[in-house]
């Protein structure tokens, strides 16, 4: 993995300034329509879980992100939860080293960085 605590201080000046409120929000009334308690989601990148505290009561919710400082922060945020599993993995070797079968993969601030190769 990548230097975290540099990746960490990158990302949680511009993390903070945008207006994840209005993103959670947006992206709860899409998955509202889709998903509900028997459902599983994936998070790739959860970063400080904004986008976990947007879902509504899904069965089973995996965040995976490559910053353990990221994570700490999550874990706190959603400590409440019961139902979430936290892996620390860089998004392009989960996959090789983790079978999951989820219902839905939600991603934000995270997917649009890497390349077209790296994505497909």
């Amino acid at each position: 993995m990548e230097d975290q605590n540099g990746l960490y201080q990158h990302w949680r000046s511009i993390y903070r300034s945008q207006d994840t409120d209005f993103r959670a929000k947006s992206l709860q009334k899409l998955i509202i329509r889709f998903l509900d308690k028997k459902n599983t989601v994936l998070d790739l990148g959860c970063g400080t879980g904004n986008t976990v505290c947007a879902l509504p009561g899904v069965r089973d919710i995996t965040c995976v992100d490559i910053s353990a400082k990221m994570m700490e922060i999550a874990r706190r945020k959603l400590a409440a939860l019961n139902n979430v599993t936290f892996i620390q993995s860089d998004l392009l070797e989960f996959f090789d080293c983790h079978k999951i079968n989820v219902d839905a993969v939600v991603s934000t601030y995270t997917i649009h960085h890497l390349t077209d190769d790296e994505k497909y």
